[in-house]
Order: structure tokens, then C-alpha cells, then sequence
């Protein structure tokens, strides 16, 4: 007998109005069985070190993979209806402060629309963010 489930039986209804808590046992399980639950249970902490280090890079990966994870297993009307939700509260607030500048993916003005895109939407969430916090941000963050 194989130890590792089928891709048939990881397989689960997205998210909807009617089966939360049965999508939250399902994505728990499938997050634990992906080895990825102790990012999102706050089980496993951003590592001590410089950004460039494997443990940095590896957490980064694995929180990727994580918020992929569940945003792939959310119905298109949850991510349209739920947009004030505590899950995309968390998720917006992660984009906003780990989105890093580089000239080589495009110009610092691009960079500065995606982040006021980024917090216009937590504005429109009720959390107050201003668009010069946006430009100053990345000032304060360390050169790629």
C-alpha cells in the first residue's frame, strides 16, 4: 500500500458560502500533508539571518507555496466576495511588505503603482495606509 495519497484524494471542494469548516479541516490536511502547515500555523518563524541566506530563502519558499496552496483551493466567488476577510487582510498586508524592488523586473515607478494598487485595496478594507507610506517604503527597505 502507498503511503503517499493520490493526487484523486487530495483533491477537495474549494471554498464557498456553505463549507468552511469542512474546507478548513480539508486545506489543514492537505497543508500538513504538502509539509507546509508550520509556516501557516506560525509554527515556524522567519529565520534569523541576512535575506540571502538558505533559511530565509527556504521559509520565503515555503510561505509562497503555502498562501499558493489556499489561494488555488478558494472559489473565484470567495476571492471576489471574501475580499475583506481576515485571510486576505494577512495576505494583502504579506504582499505589501515582501514585494521587493528590482530594475531588473521593471522601473521604480511600476514598483511604486503595484504598492499603492497593494494599499489602496487595504484602504478600501478600512486599515488606513497612505500613498507617501508607499513611496517611503521602499527607501527603507535593503538594496536587491
Amino acid at each position: 500500500m502507498d503511503s503517499q495519497p493520490s493526487s484523486e484524494s487530495t483533491k477537495f471542494e474549494h471554498m464557498n458560502d456553505c463549507n468552511y469548516f469542512q474546507w478548513k479541516y480539508c486545506m489543514e490536511m492537505q497543508l500538513v500533508w504538502k509539509d507546509l502547515w508550520d509556516v501557516v500555523s506560525g509554527e515556524s518563524t522567519w529565520p534569523d539571518g541576512p535575506n540571502t541566506s538558505c533559511a530565509v530563502k527556504n521559509w520565503e519558499k515555503q510561505n509562497c507555496l503555502a498562501a499558493a496552496e489556499i489561494m488555488l483551493h478558494i472559489g473565484k466567488l470567495q476571492l471576489l466576495h471574501e475580499g475583506a476577510s481576515w485571510a486576505c487582510h494577512i495576505f494583502l498586508f504579506w504582499k505589501f511588505f515582501t514585494t521587493k524592488f528590482t530594475l531588473a523586473e521593471y522601473s521604480l515607478q511600476t514598483h511604486l503603482n503595484n504598492m499603492e494598487e497593494i494599499a489602496d485595496h487595504l484602504v478600501s478594507m478600512g486599515i488606513p495606509i497612505s500613498k507617501e507610506f508607499c513611496y517611503h517604503l521602499p527607501l527603507c527597505l535593503p538594496p536587491i
